[in-house]
């Protein structure tokens, strides 16, 4: 069996591979409200159901495509469209 049919969720990094993307955007989609996120002490885990919803959804998606993260005071990501 693959090990990542079995995890019910997954750390930033392994949810970024599993999308193909960087981890700044695993963050920045957080941020944005797209998916939810577990802490559990230093780590945030993402469930695996929320990173298959986001790629099955990814064609519907009505976030704009260019987006600009920043961080605040408090190292807080925010994203804001680029307009």
């Amino acid at each position: 069996m693959n090990e990542e049919n079995d995890r019910v969720c997954v750390g930033v990094l392994e949810a970024a591979r599993m999308l193909s993307v960087s981890p700044r955007t695993i963050w920045s989609l957080l941020a944005a409200g797209r998916i939810s996120a577990l802490r559990l002490g230093r780590r945030t885990l993402i469930p695996v159901a929320q990173v298959r919803a986001l790629a099955e959804d990814a064609d519907d998606a009505d976030v704009p495509s260019v987006v600009r993260p920043t961080v605040g005071r408090r190292g807080a990501v925010r994203v804001r469209p680029v307009t």
